[in-house]
């Protein structure tokens, strides 16, 4: 599936609700196509008329940009709306194309919200942070899931949030499915609504190539308000590709035929072995073996052979092997981490930049 990038939209802060337009005009233009906004707010007033006019016309404009936008719901909330699980008008009428079941529906009903929203156009996401395999292999016995969606759970406190472990984990059921699946990764000012502990205190765009590495996650939600634009450009860049891109570090003896060959190819059909990953393009070359010494750790490693160009990535300590030169190595620990998440059959790029 492609991958989308997207937004929280915090219309409950209504001081801010000019600069969320902004936010979501700007955002367009970088590819953002779709946004989380949370309505639970408007329970807690008396009159929440003004309120449901400028998200209905917020809505309306991004809708004629081509977001897509959802909300979460519960049982209180749609009483507070005057909805049903058989009847989501009201959401509709406020410019939503999607509904978040967060909790508090069993199987019976979360297959009558799938229905509602399948008869208005809509999509129902379900909550991906808590959906068992029983439940929904039990709701795909009750309704089609064609226009189901799976998003998981932001957490704010530090600590609270999931690993990578477990976010793979709970992803891989809607992934069989072919249902597209959503997390959260904090801005770079605040890192406060993120879905994956691990990730928090990464720079936001290394975040965001974490989650798509992974395989399980399509869309990646920048959970906190008003990103600063760098935040912005960096997840849009990360979204708009195919691949998985690792930065590296060359040594100066790479710096010529090595980088050359490495800013042309994609690299694919990667496979994992018990030292490392490799991955390969088709691709004539001339290089040659130039340092055949222990692959350590971390260590950016060519095969030479003039027919192909073959990659490693070690991710644990090897001997030295013949035809196999160490070029670089990864610039991060955050490097080596995505490495270690990227499945077989994945596309790889280094883009490596000369000590």
């Amino acid at each position: 599936m492609a991958r989308k990038a997207g937004l929280n939209m915090t219309f409950w802060w209504r001081e801010a609700r000019p600069r969320l337009r902004e936010l979501m005009r700007a955002a367009r233009g970088l590819g953002y196509s779709e946004y989380f906004m949370g309505i639970g707010f408007l329970l807690e007033t008396s009159d929440p008329s003004k309120d449901m006019e400028e998200m209905a016309s917020f809505n309306s404009e991004a809708l004629s940009l081509g977001y897509y936008a959802f909300t979460d719901i519960n049982p209180d909330i749609l009483r507070g709306l005057g909805a049903s699980t058989s009847n989501l008008e009201p959401l509709r009428r406020l410019g939503f194309s999607g509904v978040r079941l967060d909790y508090g529906f069993d199987v019976d009903e979360t297959a009558a919200i799938v229905r509602e929203a399948a008869r208005l156009g809509m999509w129902a996401e379900l909550n991906a942070s808590t959906t068992t395999e029983e439940f929904l292999a039990e709701l795909a016995k009750k309704v089609p899931l064609s226009n189901v969606k799976a998003s998981h759970d932001f957490y704010p406190l530090a600590g609270s949030g999931l690993t990578l472990g477990q976010l793979v984990e709970k992803s891989l059921k809607f992934k069989r499915l072919g249902v597209e699946v959503a997390a959260f990764i904090g801005s770079s000012e605040m890192r406060y609504r993120n879905t994956v502990e691990d990730l928090r205190q990464w720079p936001v765009g290394r975040a965001a190539e974490a989650l798509f590495a992974t395989g399980v996650v399509d869309r990646v939600i920048i959970g906190d308000p008003l990103p600063p634009e760098q935040d912005l450009r960096d997840v849009a860049e990360v979204a708009s590709r195919d691949y998985v891109k690792l930065l590296a570090r060359l040594y100066p003896s790479a710096c010529g035929d090595v980088a050359e060959a490495l800013s042309k190819a994609v690299l694919g059909d990667l496979r994992r072995r018990s030292h490392g990953i490799y991955a390969y393009a088709e691709m004539r070359n001339s290089l040659r073996p130039t340092c055949e010494v222990r692959r350590f750790r971390g260590s950016v490693v060519v095969s030479v052979d003039p027919r192909y160009l073959e990659v490693w990535i070690m991710t644990s300590d090897a001997p030295a092997a013949k035809g196999q030169s160490v070029v670089g190595e990864l610039a991060s620990e955050y490097e080596l981490r995505i490495a270690e998440l990227v499945p077989e059959g994945s596309r790889i790029k280094i883009e490596a930049s000369c000590q």
